[in-house]
C-alpha cells in the first residue's frame, strides 16, 4: 500500500509540474483490470487498477494540432498458483508515464518496475526513460519525430573499479501515417512497436500490433503479436462514432503485457534470478470503448525461469475485463 500512496504521489506531482489550469478538456480516466489464466500445469489471477489524467487531444489527426498532456499510473499485481521453490508467488508490474506534447515538442519520462516488489531490489528492477524529441514532418497524412532518452537501469556492465553503470543514451523514434488503405505507426525507444490498421475506415478492419526488444530477444517467441479481425458497428461519421465492435484474434502474448508495455520478464531480488511466461491464444474480444472483454483458448504455454530455463505448462483458456470511464 505505501508503493501506491508514493505511486499516486508522483501523478499528482507530475500534474503539477505539467499542466496550467485546469479547464473543460481536462479528463480524468480511471480503469479497473482483471485476467485469469488457466493451463495445466499453471493458474494465475491478476488483478489491475490505474488512473489516467489527459489533457487536449491525445489522438488527433496528423492535420490538426498536438497540444496534449497525459499522465498515467498503472499497477498489475499476478498471483501464480504453481511455484517452483525459491520463486515467487506474487509478481507486481508498475509503471508511471508522463507525455507533453506542445506543437513538435514532446516531453516524454516513464517509470517502471517489473519485480516481486515494486521498485525493490535493485537497477535491475526496475527502468526509467526520460527525452525530448521534435516532430519533423507533419502534414495531413505523414508525422515523424525524432529525439533522445536516457534509460537508467542495469545493463550487465560495470566499470574497472566494479560500479554499475546504470544510464544509456537511446534513440527515440516515432512515424505515423494514415491513408484510407492502411494506418501505420511505429515506435523505437528500446523495445520496437508497431501498429497497422488495415482498412480503417471501413466497418471490417484488421489491427495488428508487434512488440519486440531487440537487445533481449532469443527467438521468434519474443515477437509479441496480437491481431484482431473486427467487425465495427458504426462508421466514424455516425452520430455514435467508431465505439464499438466485436472481433476474432490470434495473439502471442506474456504476463505483463496487458495493461503495461513493459519488458518480458520480471526480476527476482536475489541472484539475478528471473520469471516469466508466455503463450499463444485464438479469442474473441467485445469492445465497447468504456468496456473491454476478451477470451479464448491459449495453447503451448511455458515458464521461463533465468531467461533459459523453460519449463512446458500446456494448455487452457484466459478472460480479461478492462474497465476505463472518462470524467
Amino acid at each position: 500500500m505505501r508503493k501506491i500512496l508514493l505511486a499516486l504521489i508522483a501523478i499528482t506531482v507530475l500534474q503539477t509540474a505539467f499542466t496550467e489550469e485546469k479547464t473543460k478538456d481536462f479528463h480524468i480516466m480511471p480503469i479497473l483490470n482483471y485476467e485469469y489464466l488457466r493451463f495445466q500445469e499453471q493458474r494465475i489471477n491478476s488483478p489491475g487498477e490505474g488512473i489516467i489524467l489527459a489533457k487536449g487531444n491525445l489522438m488527433p489527426l496528423l492535420s490538426e494540432d498536438r497540444n496534449s498532456l497525459m499522465i498515467s499510473g498503472i499497477l498489475k499485481q499476478y498471483f501464480v498458483s504453481e511455484i517452483r521453490d525459491e520463486y515467487a508467488g506474487l509478481y507486481h508490474n508498475i509503471s508511471l508515464i508522463a507525455e507533453k506534447k506542445m506543437k513538435r515538442h514532446l516531453l516524454y519520462g516513464n517509470l517502471s518496475s517489473q519485480a516481486v516488489e515494486p521498485f525493490y531490489g535493485g537497477l535491475h528492477t526496475f527502468t526509467a526513460i526520460f527525452g525530448y524529441a521534435n516532430e519533423f514532418i507533419r502534414n495531413k497524412h505523414i508525422s515523424l519525430t525524432a529525439g533522445g532518452v536516457f534509460l537508467v537501469t542495469d545493463f550487465g556492465m560495470e566499470l574497472p573499479n566494479g560500479i554499475v553503470w546504470p544510464i544509456m543514451p537511446m534513440p527515440l523514434f516515432r512515424f505515423s501515417a494514415e491513408t484510407s488503405f492502411m494506418d501505420i505507426y511505429l515506435e523505437f525507444m528500446g523495445n520496437i512497436l508497431m501498429d497497422f490498421t488495415f482498412l480503417p475506415e471501413s466497418k471490417i478492419r484488421v489491427t495488428s500490433h508487434l512488440e519486440v526488444n531487440p537487445f533481449i530477444a532469443r527467438d521468434i517467441r519474443d515477437l509479441f503479436i496480437d491481431t484482431v479481425l473486427w467487425y465495427r458497428f458504426y462508421s466514424k461519421e455516425s452520430r455514435m462514432g467508431d465505439f464499438a465492435g466485436i472481433g476474432l484474434g490470434f495473439k502471442n502474448s506474456g504476463l505483463g503485457l496487458g495493461m503495461v508495455n513493459s519488458s518480458f520478464s520480471f526480476n527476482l531480488p536475489d541472484n539475478g534470478r528471473s520469471y516469466e511466461i508466455n503463450f499463444y491464444s485464438v479469442y474473441g474480444i467485445l469492445d465497447l470503448s468504456f468496456l473491454k472483454l476478451s477470451s479464448g483458448y491459449s495453447f503451448n504455454g511455458r515458464e521461463i525461469y533465468d531467461s533459459d530455463n523453460i519449463k512446458k505448462i500446456g494448455n487452457g483458456f484466459f478472460v480479461n475485463v478492462q474497465l476505463l470511464w472518462q470524467f
